[in-house]
């Protein structure tokens, strides 16, 4: 029996949910009727529609929005290039800033120097210029023959954890290994494996827990004796 003067909150229709979509996603379609593909691109003075990328692989530094597209662009547009991908490269402050990872004709120190330059001059927002270039024999490919940026992106992630940890004093001729997947919920979880036992691993703990807490991954500190640290 309800209190006395306690009125019951009427409620209205519940909302229709489609299948397989989640509750951020209840509705994928705009105010005017369009469905949300993800898809981002343009559209020419002739009608014609461009497709450019995906919503999901915008880089989003400091809550500004980067379409990789844009620095891709740049990169195809120097001679040694032969095929580029922008990423999402974790950042303690920025959350994200963009990495470049590129196949070129010819890799020496040189070349890299002046793919830096020309990015610099290319790119013509500032927050959009790669920190990084890293030139590789090959890009990750999906099944479907495109590029596997997930697959950079958790590289970019390892990448970043080992300039922490291996500019460290502490860490010095260590032997530590250093993968990433991806989690639950979407979230990348970096796990560092520390090759040899170490009567000071308490402390490095420490130390690890310090450097990474800021970055905007899950990650799990492992032992020889299968001890895992969060």
């Amino acid at each position: 029996m309800r209190p006395a003067g306690r009125k019951r909150r009427a409620r209205g229709p519940r909302a229709e949910r489609l299948p397989g979509l989640s509750r951020q996603r209840a509705r994928p379609f705009t105010a005017d009727g369009w469905f949300i593909t993800g898809d981002l691109g343009s559209v020419g003075a002739e009608g014609l529609v461009r497709i450019t990328g995906r919503a999901k692989d915008l880089i989003i530094r400091s809550g500004h929005n980067i379409d990789p597209a844009v620095i891709e662009d740049a990169a195809a547009s120097h001679p040694q290039v032969v095929t580029s991908a922008a990423v999402g490269q974790p950042d303690a402050y920025a959350g994200e800033i963009p990495a470049l990872y590129v196949v070129l004709r010819d890799n020496t120190p040189e070349i890299l120097a002046d793919l830096h330059a020309h990015m610099r001059l290319s790119v013509p927002e500032p927050p959009a210029r790669p920190k990084s270039i890293v030139a590789l024999p090959a890009l990750p490919m999906t099944a479907a023959g495109k590029v596997d940026k997930p697959a950079l992106r958790r590289d970019a992630a390892v990448r970043v954890t080992k300039e922490c940890i291996g500019a460290l004093p502490a860490f010095a001729g260590r032997k530590v290994e250093m993968t990433a997947r991806d989690g639950p919920g979407g979230r990348m979880l970096v796990t560092v494996t520390f090759a040899e036992p170490s009567d000071d691993s308490e402390s490095l703990v420490e130390v690890a827990e310090r450097l990474l807490s800021g970055f905007p991954f899950d990650h799990k500190i492992v032992f020889p004796n299968g001890e895992a640290r969060r």
